[in-house]
């Protein structure tokens, strides 16, 4: 969680596809972290690996998705 974290603090641009790979973790609490990291990165990239998330078993996840969503869809 904390390397998601210093990840987000990073805003390099090899940062989001990092976090990307990372939204398969088994972990459902590192998938929640991934997700509102990449929410603060604002980066469109995300919106296509996201989508899938919203069908994620932990309904946490799927929240933090729907939020991320609307935020990157936000002007």
């Amino acid at each position: 969680m904390e390397a998601v974290r210093a990840l987000q603090r990073t805003k390099d641009r090899h940062t989001v596809s990092v976090l990307l790979s990372s939204l398969a973790d088994p972990s459902a609490r590192v998938r929640r972290a991934v997700v509102k990291a990449l929410a603060c990165l604002q980066d469109l990239r995300s919106i296509a690996y996201l989508a899938p998330l919203l069908s994620d078993p932990d309904r946490f996840v799927r929240r933090e998705t729907i939020h991320t969503l609307g935020e990157l869809q936000d002007p």
